[in-house]
């Protein structure tokens, strides 16, 4: 699955949308115990200047 997370973050997914609970990817992965999926996702958001 990490693969596959990189590969979305790499080619511009909109890493600061949420869901209808209004949780982005990087909490849901983090409330999940995905802690390397979360930490990519952080790093891509502060890549782009989201964070």
């Amino acid at each position: 699955m990490n693969w596959q997370a990189k590969a979305l973050i790499e080619n511009g997914a909109r890493l600061q949308i949420e869901d209808e609970d209004g949780y982005t990817a990087m909490e849901l992965a983090k409330r999940s115990g995905y802690t390397e999926i979360a930490d990519m996702i952080e790093h891509g958001m502060k890549k782009s200047k989201l964070l």
